[in-house]
């Protein structure tokens, strides 16, 4: 990331000399300061706030800590309850350094355009399906007349599995539940046949919060879209350098070792892209 990081780092001195509040060392010398991560919190295991001790963490935050470190810039993170406001905040304060925006971004044109940001492409999510079936195939269209249990209130996974069994003879039957826990409850009392959520909150749930449950994750291709880490548009060296870390971090190893650290590991991309979700 040499090269690109040097471009960035120019780029860092020139936005800050523009601002009347850029950073001065103690010798009155402009710096570039680092990179500040606005992060919406509430999409664990990608990127949330841990119960107790208030930390942050999560596969996203892992993924931009080593995305620093390819820079050589330090890395801050700014919390905010909602991923809109994280990209919000990004795009405001773009003008004055390196911002960028987590918190398990769908790419596609109407985000991207409503944001105002490209996308840096390093994860694919999207609806899985969890069940005590190995065999079970995970497509949308194959729940006909089973009994789903997902999130309550309206959720988008309640609408997809609607959609997708509206011309069944028997459509699926939705058990609302508000937990993961009370998903797997429903399915152990033969109250419900299968869960949907998304591919890495099942995943990281099956292989990590809850073992013993038995339950088998399901993801087809057909059901993944892209994820990003939101760059404000426009910033051309600040994108080029996220991507270029990215690659790095996807040649040496890195990247694999995050995915399987949070049991995510086909949620996998070959490469990192650009806007890549139509």
């Amino acid at each position: 990331a040499g090269v690109v990081a040097l471009a960035l780092v120019s780029w860092l001195v020139v936005a800050l000399v523009d601002d009347d509040d850029g950073n001065d060392d103690e010798d009155g010398n402009v710096v570039a300061g680092g990179l500040t991560v606005h992060a919406g919190t509430a999409h664990d295991p990608v990127v949330f706030v841990e119960d107790g001790g208030g930390e942050l963490a999560g596969f996203e935050v892992d993924l931009v800590e080593a995305i620093g470190e390819r820079l050589d810039m330090p890395v801050t993170f700014d919390l905010a309850d909602e991923r809109r406001t994280a990209a919000e905040e990004a795009v405001r304060a773009g003008g004055t350094g390196a911002h960028v925006a987590v918190g398990n971004f769908a790419d596609n044109d109407t985000e991207r355009e409503a944001l105002g940001v490209d996308f840096v492409n390093h994860f694919m999510d999207g609806w899985a399906v969890m069940s005590p079936d190995p065999e079970q195939s995970g497509d949308l269209d194959d729940l006909c007349g089973l009994r789903v249990t997902l999130y309550p209130g309206g959720q988008p996974e309640e609408d997809a599995v609607r959609e997708h069994t509206a011309d069944c003879d028997t459509p699926a039957e939705i058990v609302p539940a508000e937990t993961k826990d009370d998903m797997v409850a429903a399915i152990r009392a033969d109250e419900a046949d299968v869960a949907v959520m998304s591919y890495t909150q099942a995943a990281y749930y099956a292989a990590a919060e809850n073992p013993d449950a038995g339950l088998s994750v399901s993801f087809p291709r057909g059901n993944r879209g892209a994820r990003g880490i939101a760059v404000p548009a426009g910033q051309v060296e600040l994108r080029g350098a996220v991507f270029d870390a990215m690659g790095e971090l996807m040649r040496d190893g890195t990247y694999q070792e995050l995915l399987r650290r949070w049991h995510i590991e086909e949620a996998a991309v070959d490469a990192p892209d650009v806007n890549l979700g139509s």
